[in-house]
């Protein structure tokens, strides 16, 4: 006997030196050994697996044998069509450490006769039996229920010697052997494998080509780098809205792959798109009768899609379809080999999305055959496809499409498939439409009903714009609760009514240097009251202020004084002669003198001279403060604040910011740090208490000084919250924390003793615009819902596209607390604030869109199914 299959590359041995090896490996004799063939790359694949994991990729049939049907002329049938087709007597084995062989041998699978009263049982029993290297491929037996005299067939077998094709062709098989029937011979498998041996150049050819500069994205991205992803749990649905055909030739497979990787394009934020598909590997392969052959003809191909947004549907679809075409002969290749064909197949082949697309078939639906198939015994799953995160099996059939999807419950949860298989459901009957071939990538709607609805829903209370001066609204607490403690300091305490008085006589002075609307004043302090009785003097001239630490390099001051053409600055005694050597400032004012505490007749609970000397021609548009930043350059970054963003965020804060009245907020944040606005303003703006510590005690002796000042609201990092336990601080009832990464350890350390809260704002933002006021553990890297903003999740790519609900996107700020923008940097301007895009209307109703700001804010996030 030759060996018909050519070459076994690595079994550097003849034929018969291979049997001898084989018969010892199998413990058979050399003389069963009938042949032996290489493998396929899939079913290398699938018995590597199967050795992983024992029981994958093993299915096995149920069909209940009708009262009519003879036992033995019906196992006599198997028994000879598995003597005609050799498959049914194949097993795999593994020499020289790499290379699998499949070997024939020329007896078929041994029958099992079983009598039970309990089917599932037996088959719960046959699940456990291994069916891996060396061992049999395929099994036959026969059940039997004494009581009833039902009879079973059950077949099981292994899927790297069946496909779904050759199925159907054994069970018609062995219909028409068991009726005396002829059965022609089939293709021989090894003509297969020749074939595809005589074109390996060409096929690695046609990779190299098409993998070329490939670097997709990973969806679904992996627990871990090293982590073995297994599909084990499912979720079922009919889509039935979907078309059977799509129009201009183009095939639905076509178009399921396309909508896919326009939803994949979305969810990964990157236009090349690479997923697995299943193929029969039977097309345009020049062998007669192929489409009869039984044996595991089917193979795992990479699909690579370039989504490129700016071309229309029709023109992406023919792409696709053309390139799916293309591919047909080439695609035996297995990933294993793609994966050394260049440096690029490596990344294109570890995606983790596999999508399968077949016609919907009964297995022996008609009524005149020997057997019913048991489709609610029989294990319904391919099982091809289990060490995937994400399996998506269409069965195309005359009422839609039947939708089965597999996956790894540690990747993704069943309500992120369900929203998934939803948006795949939008952008397939809108791809699959006749009307949408002209219609941009770009444009294609991939937010579902359910997705509207849950933004809609989300968003249903719309930010509030607040027309007001901010020294408007503190004023109240002037005259509500003039004896209430307005700052309580290392440095010296005022109550409202006291700190009306110091910087209602400060503003005056200030305005008799032209200090009022259009000014812009840095105030250069040490932590001290004397920062904020200047910062509430300048907002009543109507001028803007600018924080600075006293500290800051004169280089630094010297950036910033130039950028706000600063004319006057308010500063201390100690740092005035080192303001002193910057030259470009006129007027230098050491604040924190004593003589304004002092009384005179200026009403403490009369604001008439504050209007006085704001000017009538004032707004609440008007610049409340610049915040700087460093910039990505490293140059200082003036952001604009007005008085109606400010106002617009504190109304926002006061229920989920947890800050009234009765507070006592610690001020611990840098002035370079835009939360110390925030910790200013909003403790003001709230009538509650600020509590200053000492620089020195601040950076040395924090939990001394928070109980010293008997501070119980505070404002910190993560970073330096975890300098500091409960126990430190029995007087703190709520810590609000942002400004970096939070992890469960900071939740579940701080949660039990205070009220943990977390907060999000860019400073463009009017410092803080999102908050999640009830934390608990799994809520670590949540930043909440907005606070005066609409938080929505565009494309990171291209803000003109909504992300689908769940993916990871750019998120966009949208509200009346958004600011003007950067002093003097129009440039930096139209790069992060933009028009309202085109998406916004098809969420919102019209009544409930305003012409508020949008800002983008660079920053990565994902949507929650809670919305936060």
């Amino acid at each position: 006997m030759k060996l018909k299959c050519r070459p076994i590359e690595q079994a550097k041995l003849g034929f018969g030196d291979i049997k001898s090896h084989i018969a010892g490996h199998l413990k058979v004799a050399e003389v069963v050994i009938e042949d032996v063939y290489p493998c396929t790359p899939l079913q290398e694949g699938m018995m590597a697996l199967t050795a992983k994991r024992p029981g994958q990729y093993m299915r096995y049939w149920v069909f209940g044998l009708k009262e009519n049907v003879d036992t033995d002329r019906f196992q006599h049938a198997w028994n000879g069509l598995a003597g005609q087709m050799s498959i049914l007597r194949t097993r795999v084995i593994q020499i020289l450490e790499r290379e699998m062989l499949q070997v024939v041998l020329n007896y078929g699978p041994q029958w099992s006769a079983n009598a039970t009263e309990d089917i599932d049982e037996f088959l719960k029993e046959e699940r456990l039996k291994p069916m891996g290297l060396g061992e049999p491929l395929v099994r036959f037996a026969l059940v039997s229920r004494e009581k009833t005299s039902e009879r079973f067939f059950v077949l099981t077998m292994h899927h790297a010697v069946v496909d779904g094709v050759s199925i159907k062709i054994l069970l018609e098989s062995a219909e028409k052997l068991y009726h005396n029937q002829e059965v022609p011979d089939s293709a021989p498998f090894y003509l297969f494998l020749n074939h595809h041996r005589d074109i390996e150049i060409e096929t690695a050819r046609y990779w190299e080509r098409k993998l070329e500069g490939s670097d997709p994205a990973t969806f679904s991205k992996l627990p871990a780098q090293n982590y073995d992803p297994f599909a084990n749990e499912e979720y079922r649905y009919h889509m039935k809205k979907a078309p059977r055909l799509c129009k201009d030739g183009i095939q639905l497979s076509t178009a399921i792959w396309a909508s896919w990787a326009i939803l994949q394009a979305h969810y990964t934020s990157s236009r090349d798109v690479v997923f697995g598909v299943p193929v029969s590997g039977r097309q345009r392969v020049p062998i007669q009768g192929i489409e009869k052959m039984v044996a595991p003809t089917v193979a795992t191909v990479p699909i690579r899609a370039i989504v490129d947004w700016d071309i229309t549907v029709g023109d992406f679809l023919q792409n696709l379809q053309t390139q799916t075409t293309d591919m047909l002969p080439f695609v035996q290749v297995g990933l294993r080999r793609l994966r050394q064909i260049n440096p690029y197949g490596d990344q294109a082949t570890r995606f983790q999305t596999i999508i399968g697309i077949q016609r919907r078939s009964v297995v022996h639906p008609e009524d005149d055959t020997i057997v019913r198939y048991d489709s609610a015994r029989s294990a319904r799953r391919l099982g091809l496809f289990h060490g995937n995160a994400l399996m998506i099996e269409c069965q195309i059939d005359t009422d839609g499409l039947y939708v089965q999807i597999s996956f790894d419950s540690a990747v993704m949860n069943k309500s992120e498939i369900i929203r998934i298989s939803q948006q795949l459901e939008q952008i397939v009957q809108q791809v699959c439409g006749g009307k949408s071939q002209s219609v941009l990538l770009r444009d294609v709607e991939i937010l579902s009903a359910k997705d509207l609805q849950d933004l809609q829903q989300w968003n249903a209370e719309r930010p509030v714009k607040i027309n007001r001066f901010v020294d408007e609204i503190i004023a109240e607490n002037f005259r509500a609760r003039p004896s209430a403690p307005a700052i309580c300091s290392w440095d010296g305490d005022l109550t409202y009514g006291q700190f009306d008085n110091v910087t209602t006589r400060l503003a005056a002075h200030l305005t008799k240097f032209g200090v009022g609307r259009g000014f812009i004043v840095p105030l250069c302090f040490r932590r001290s009251r004397w920062m904020f009785i200047a910062m509430l003097a300048v907002i009543k001239t109507g001028a803007a202020f600018v924080f600075l630490d006293e500290s800051l390099p004169l280089a630094r001051m010297r950036e910033i004084f130039s950028q706000i053409a600063a004319r006057i600055v308010l500063t201390s005694k100690r740092a005035h002669s080192n303001l002193s050597k910057l030259s470009t400032i006129h007027t230098i004012i050491a604040a924190d003198s004593e003589t304004w505490l002092e009384n005179d007749r200026v009403s403490r609970y009369s604001c008439a001279e504050e209007v006085n000397l704001r000017g009538a021609i004032s707004t609440p548009e008007d610049t409340l403060y610049i915040a700087f930043t460093s910039g990505s350059t490293g140059k200082p970054k003036g952001v604009v604040i007005t008085h109606s963003s400010y106002a617009s965020v504190s109304l926002a804060h006061k229920g989920p910011m947890g800050i009234d009245h009765t507070s006592r907020v610690l001020h611990f944040a840098s002035y370079s740090f835009d939360a110390s606005n925030f910790e200013a303003l909003t403790t003001f703006i709230a009538g509650a208490c600020l509590c200053i510590p000492s620089e020195a005690m601040r950076d040395n002796d924090l939990g001394t000084a928070i109980n010293e000042l008997q501070a119980y609201y505070m404002f910190l990092t993560p970073t330096v919250s975890r300098l500091l336990t409960p126990a430190d601080v029995p007087s703190v009832k709520t810590l609000l924390t942002g400004g970096e990464i939070i992890t469960k350890s900071d939740i579940s350390f701080w949660s039990k003793h205070v009220h943990f809260k977390i907060a999000y704002g860019p400073t463009e933002c009017s410092a803080i615009c999102a908050v999640l006021p009830d934390v608990l553990d799994e809520d670590a890297g949540t930043i909440g819902r907005g606070t005066g903003a609409s938080l929505w999740i565009v494309n990171p790519t291209d803000h003109r596209m909504l992300a689908p609900v769940g993916a990871v996107g750019e998120l966009v700020l949208e509200g009346p607390v958004i600011g003007k923008g950067y002093l003097g940097n129009d440039e930096k301007m139209g790069k992060t604030f933009t028009d309202q895009p085109k998406w916004l209307s098809k969420v919102l109703p019209r009544e409930k869109i305003a012409n508020f700001p949008i800002y983008l804010t660079g920053d990565l996030v994902q949507q929650e199914k809670t919305g936060s």
